[in-house]
């Protein structure tokens, strides 16, 4: 099957599972990365189910709160070498996928209530730049040419009109309206625009479906591979998820569990229902009425 065959079955699979709850697919729209302290490692990601807002403008303006779930398909098919013998290596390389994976969620759904905007306090933004000279002077950047244009324009039009060559309204107006400074070349150099970088703007981040109470969060993942679907869950503390971003040690935090259902068969009718009721009871949790602090 061609990949993106596969991709676009599994994602609608998903979502038809999603709809109810009031939540919907997309593709990252911004680089899946893992933050290991000032490193940035890229992660597969399909897609990730995120709940859409209840404020029909916020809902308009294509914004989006989560994510939920995380849907990862991926191409790898050969998991045995020609004597049937599973290669190693290959396996946990399609684990370190699925984990990295996970855990890029994780820190996503860390971030409610700690946006900052990119570059904020750092050197590029607070100190002066070309080696500290007064840099491009943005009053000047004028449109000269397309005031001397509409000048001889409207002369040219006046001297046809005094001639009696031209009859009518020639709508040429008394006094020749300026332009307005053509700012576009010179916003740059009068302020610094800084890259919106791994936060999605449309993006309101949140554990959603989280216990407050509980210092641990749990993601769940629609892992696909071929044509058989597995649902993982990974049970991260948030302490670990704070020290991965930061850099630090994480020697005397909680390590996370990995817990995965079975494998389901698409193919197979039956296990396309278990499937579709592993899925349904993923969102039913997440998206459940606050009941012990839920939200």
């Amino acid at each position: 099957m061609p990949d993106q065959f596969r991709i676009n079955t599994v994602r609608a699979f998903v979502e038809a599972i999603a709809m109810p709850f009031q939540c919907t697919s997309t593709s990252p729209r911004v680089p899946p990365l893992v933050k290991f302290g000032k490193l940035h490692v890229p992660v597969a990601q399909t897609a990730a189910i995120y709940r859409q807002p209840t404020d029909r403008t916020r809902a308009r303006q294509g914004r989006l709160e989560g994510p939920l779930v995380a849907v990862q398909v991926r191409p790898k098919t050969k998991f045995q070498d020609e004597d049937g013998k599973p290669l190693e290596a290959m396996v946990r390389l399609d684990m370190v996928r699925e984990i990295g994976g996970l855990l890029q969620i994780a820190q996503e759904r860390r971030r409610s209530g700690r946006e900052v905007r990119s570059g904020e306090g750092q050197w590029w933004t607070t100190k002066l730049r070309w080696g500290g000279g007064s840099g491009y002077d943005a009053d000047t950047d004028i449109d000269t040419d397309g005031e001397a244009k509409a000048t001889e324009l409207a002369s040219v039009a006046g001297e046809a009109a005094s001639d009696g060559l031209v009859t009518g309204d020639l709508g040429v107006p008394d006094k020749v309206e300026k332009k307005p400074k053509i700012m576009a070349r010179a916003l740059p150099w009068k302020e610094l625009r800084c890259g919106r970088g791994y936060w999605d703007p449309k993006i309101d981040y949140g554990a959603i479906g989280k216990d407050r109470s509980s210092l641990s969060d749990v993601v769940f993942m629609v892992s696909s591979l071929n044509h058989h679907i597995s649902i993982v869950k990974l049970t991260v503390h948030d302490a670990y998820t704070d020290s991965l971003v930061a850099g630090t040690s994480l020697e005397d935090l909680p390590k996370p569990t990995l817990q995965r259902s079975q494998w389901f068969d698409l193919f197979d009718s039956q296990q396309r229902v278990q499937t579709l009721r592993g899925v349904w009871g993923v969102m039913a949790y997440l998206t459940r009425d606050s009941v012990a602090g839920a939200r």
